[in-house]
């Protein structure tokens, strides 16, 4: 069954609650055992790791720094997009430990590099324009597939908005993204975005925030590694990742400069094609449908939504006031892991959870009544914002999805198809009958790294199997 609360084109853009661990599941900031960080038990492979080039960036930094704001930085121009401003070595991977690492992760590839990894912030833009750090992990591959790059950057799914949810702070929660690649001999970036983990408070599938950060981060990992304004850049996420790399698409031509920005790939991205906001006229729906999953993402959009765009004091306006103090706290505290279990037993139902004055002026706005006024005349204003047009100018773009794919539905994927292809946008479309939401990356990374060989390589890119989509829902 399809649920809409807010709408319906957000609801199902986070990726389920077994892709993020709990906080406590794994050691955060690299302070894991030699088997976990890669290390075979402490040692590191030292021959392999002399085919890493120097970086130019300094690299002494602790690791806890990666996620603190430095003082005294220059004023934010476009020239220092990307300026590396915190960089702490972090864990060597040799080859038997990343083979081992990417089959725990579900993913079956070939293995033909090891990796040492940093952990960085770099400088960005908000959505505001205002600056800002993300912290992220970059990943130097021990053997280079070639000389000249690529550089990739892998944009996570939804993890949440607490601090404690910046997935650099575990160190394998994103394996099957990022160390398929990695193994194949890429440089890879994997940022965290503004906001998670580093200060101020994320802004949860903002297209324009986001995507200004996965450029950043294609710059911080060309900067890091002494790379050209010609080396080829790629771009691929997962869900919410995957609707932040099609943001970076569109912002490419415009935001900031010198990246050669080369094909996007967009695994079940989480992309807004469309605001429908009817959902919020269902108030008794139980918040435990879908196994919590749709309240959990309706607390995260809420939440920063009013921080962000109200205030730092607002983050819990959107929320019934009864239960407002405690749906704040567990957005603060818990990840995507725990949330969808925690917020039915404070607000069992979609009407106890949202603020009824909220709701009704979204209503109200949405269906044009002469009633409509704030926070839902604001609110519908940004949603309608945050829709963004395809760059037909742009990067060649490679969606990838799973049929059996119920967080983002072939149906609403079917919405950002067409839309890339209304758009002009070179865009390819696979799909995998078998594959369900957390399953599509790890089937289909051998489809992913044969197209990006391929436009490397300066080779027509493979064919996938495509079925016929159902009509966009």
């Amino acid at each position: 069954m399809k649920i809409r609360t807010l709408a319906p084109a957000v609801l199902f853009l986070a990726c389920s609650s077994s892709e993020v661990p709990s906080p406590t599941s794994a050691a955060p900031d690299g302070a894991a055992d030699g088997a976990s960080n890669g290390d075979a038990g402490g040692a590191s492979d030292a021959a392999a790791d002399t085919a890493i080039p120097p970086t130019p960036i300094t690299c002494t930094d602790a690791v806890a720094d990666a996620y603190t704001l430095p003082a005294n930085l220059p004023e934010l121009i476009d020239a220092r997009l990307g300026d590396v401003v915190r960089c702490a070595p972090d864990t060597s991977i040799e080859p038997l430990a990343m083979a081992s690492r990417i089959t725990s992760a579900g993913v079956s590839t070939d293995v033909k590099s090891g990796a040492k990894s940093y952990r960085v912030a770099y400088r960005t833009r908000r959505f505001d324009g205002s600056a800002t750090i993300s912290s992220a992990r970059i990943f130097l591959p021990t053997a280079a597939r070639t000389a000249d790059g690529p550089l990739l950057v892998a944009a996570h799914g939804t993890t949440g908005v607490a601090d404690n949810c910046a997935p650099s702070r575990y160190e394998t929660v994103s394996d099957y993204l990022v160390l398929p690649a990695v193994a194949h001999g890429y440089a890879v970036i994997a940022p965290d975005y503004a906001g998670l983990g580093t200060p101020g408070t994320h802004a949860y599938l903002d297209n324009v925030e986001t995507g200004r950060g996965v450029l950043d981060a294609a710059r911080a990992l060309a900067k890091f590694t002494g790379a050209t304004s010609s080396t080829r850049v790629f771009l691929y996420g997962h869900s919410q990742g995957g609707g932040a790399a099609l943001s970076a698409q569109v912002l490419a031509p415009t935001y900031g400069a010198g990246l050669n920005v080369a094909g996007v790939v967009a695994f079940a991205p989480g992309w807004s094609t469309k605001v429908d906001v009817s959902g919020l006229a269902n108030t008794t729906l139980s918040t435990s449908t879908s196994l919590g999953a749709p309240a959990a993402f309706t607390a995260l959009i809420l939440y920063s939504y009013f921080g962000n765009r109200v205030g730092d004091s607002h983050t819990g306006d959107g929320f019934a006031a009864p239960v407002r103090a405690n749906v704040v706290q567990l957005v603060e505290s818990q990840c995507i892991t725990q949330l969808p279990f925690s917020i039915p037993v404070v607000a069992p139902t979609f009407g106890s959870l949202i603020d009824e004055t909220f709701r009704q002026t979204t209503l109200d706005c949405a269906g044009g009544k002469s009633t409509c006024a704030e926070p839902g005349k604001s609110y519908l204003a940004v949603q309608n914002a945050n829709i963004l047009t395809a760059s037909n100018a742009g990067a060649p773009v490679l969606t990838i999805q799973g049929l059996r794919d119920v967080v983002v539905p072939p149906a609403t994927f079917r919405c950002v198809a067409d839309k890339l292809k209304a758009e002009g946008v070179d865009s390819t479309v696979c799909t995998d009958a078998q594959a369900e939401h957390l399953t599509v990356v790890g089937r289909n990374t051998k489809t992913m790294l044969d197209w990006v060989d391929a436009k490397v390589d300066g080779k027509a890119a493979p064919t996938c199997s495509s079925a016929v989509l159902p009509a966009c829902q």
